[in-house]
């Protein structure tokens, strides 16, 4: 069995790793509500399954807050977005590499 691991790095060492399952759930059903949301000026938040997406202020400073069991991890809103515009580059590796491991299954 195959599967795929998005993990979510900062610049101090934490990390997020999303499973298929999550990724393609913040994609392809949360997608224009996660849009909303950083675009928004009111607090409020979003979860896709153990994931936890909220908007908040740092300083005066607008932040998505990405949490998921035990860690969180702070970006801007322009970064998330940036990461939902990702999904075509993930979704051509996966199905790129898809019929090569069907050649080798026994």
């Amino acid at each position: 069995m195959s599967y795929v691991e998005i993990a979510i790095d900062d610049t101090r060492g934490n990390r997020i790793v999303l499973l298929h399952i999550m990724w393609m759930a913040l994609i392809e059903k949360k997608r224009t509500t996660i849009q909303r949301l950083v675009q928004s000026s009111t607090p409020s938040k979003v979860m896709i399954l153990d994931l936890v997406i909220k908007f908040v202020e740092i300083r005066d400073v607008d932040n998505v807050k990405l949490s998921l069991c035990d860690k969180c991890m702070y970006m801007k809103p322009s970064t998330i977005l940036f990461m939902l515009e990702l999904d075509t580059m993930f979704r051509a590796h996966i199905f790129r590499f898809a019929p090569i491991y069907k050649l080798y299954k026994r």
